[in-house]
């Protein structure tokens, strides 16, 4: 195996090892992970469901089922947006905003503890680097989607 191969797989390891450890915080904080993603984002904002699937390349299906059992459950409000009864605007309730307050808030504060406890070129480097990853991902998928294959 390459030095090369053995770089990329390690950091395939980390990028599933961080999904998985907000994956299980999620879980544990009692919703499942996609409606603790839905009440991550309308914390920060995001007002729709469509929002929501595109920022995080979610089904519109999926993102509607997990706000209808946050819905069910107390922790948000959907109303239609406008004239169109199809878009829903989503608004946390005072118990999705405590919530929110515990397990949105608390893994932002946890984020910048572990931040800090990096060094000041680990964190230049890893605020650079997956997005320089990502980009050049895409580039190549869309060439295996064009049936390019290989660069």
């Amino acid at each position: 195996m390459k030095n090369t191969d053995r770089e990329l797989e390690k950091f395939r390891l980390a990028y599933k090892e961080a999904d998985g450890i907000y994956a299980a915080f999620a879980r544990e904080s009692g919703l499942a992970v996609m409606e603790y993603w839905v009440i991550w984002m309308v914390s920060e904002g995001v007002r729709t469901q469509a929002e929501i699937s595109d920022t995080l390349f979610i089904s519109k299906q999926t993102v509607n089922s997990a706000c209808r059992h946050l819905e069910k459950n107390g922790l948000i409000t959907l109303a239609a947006a406008g004239d169109d009864l199809r878009v829903k605007n989503i608004s946390l309730t005072d118990k999705g905003r405590a919530f929110a307050d515990i397990y949105v808030r608390g893994v932002y504060e946890a984020e910048e503890r572990a931040w800090e406890a990096l060094g000041e070129e680990e964190r230049r480097a890893l605020a650079e680097a997956p997005s320089k990853f990502n980009k050049e991902l895409k580039a190549q998928f869309e060439k295996l989607r064009r049936g390019k294959g290989e660069a």
